[in-house]
């Protein structure tokens, strides 16, 4: 419903916030996406997972473009 979808914008929008100033890349898009168990997920557990989801697309960048990771 409405309201589960607004509190999880509201819980991924305050994450982002958070972590992907200092770590995400310049010029890049990124696409977060909520899925139902968003919502009763801990805090620290979604700032975690998109830490380590920016770590992999960092690594992905590096390997395509040839560089040593």
């Amino acid at each position: 419903n409405a309201v589960a979808r607004n509190r999880v914008k509201r819980r991924l929008r305050a994450a982002v916030q958070e972590v992907m100033p200092p770590r995400a890349a310049a010029n890049q898009d990124y696409v977060v996406i909520g899925r139902a168990t968003t919502i009763d997920r801990p805090f620290g557990d979604l700032k975690a997972d998109l830490i380590t989801a920016l770590d992999r697309t960092k690594s992905l960048v590096n390997r395509s473009c040839g560089a040593i990771e």
